[in-house]
């Protein structure tokens, strides 16, 4: 057997906060697949009836996406009650911001005549120090630099006159603070 084979087997995860752990016993009771799907055309479907909209745009995405839903739908992941309903719901968030984006853009075609002009891209593995970097970039009111929440919910753009107030932002740490509840080691 490989090294990486060896640790795989050998891995566990960090114990979970007690009231998750009930949560996922309770599921092992339960048809999960069928209480929190996962399955590529039910989260289609679900994505396009909470917003309305039905266009996805261009299919390169449907592929890798197809992909991802089934390793996560199937023994690949081999997921637990809260990591379907974890796995689902940011699924959902991509998709209906897919949506959205698209359906943006078919009532502004002139967003492909914006200009960026010499823009700050920030990529790094977990815990190499992008967030510091982010955050220092973003002490600049001069930058633009992207919220979190502006990441999840990235459509409509926020409003100049009511971006301390929007809904948005409230909603983006809500879902923070839950995972951070979920997997406290974590942060």
């Amino acid at each position: 057997m490989s090294d990486i084979a060896d640790r795989k087997k050998l891995w566990r995860p960090d114990p979970r906060p007690e009231w998750v752990q009930r949560i996922n016993e309770e599921g092992y009771c339960m048809n999960i697949r069928g209480i929190v799907p996962l399955d590529p055309d039910s989260l289609i479907a679900s994505a396009r009836l909470s917003t309305g909209l039905s266009d996805f745009g261009a299919e390169d995405w449907r592929e890798p996406f197809q992909a991802l839903a089934y390793a996560l739908d199937g023994e690949e992941a081999a997921l637990n009650l809260m990591g379907r309903i974890r796995s689902r719901s940011e699924l959902l968030m991509m998709l209906e911001a897919r949506l959205r984006i698209e359906d943006a853009y078919k009532r502004h075609p002139e967003i492909d005549d914006e200009q960026i002009v010499q823009p700050f891209i920030v990529v790094g593995q977990g815990r190499a120090g992008t967030s510091f970097l982010v955050n220092t970039l973003g002490a600049n009111p001069e930058n633009g630099v992207i919220k979190h929440w502006e990441a999840m919910f990235p459509c409509p753009p926020p409003e100049a006159e009511s971006y301390a107030r929007d809904p948005r932002s409230a909603r983006g740490h809500e879902l923070i603070d839950q995972w951070n509840r979920v997997t406290p080691k974590f942060k």
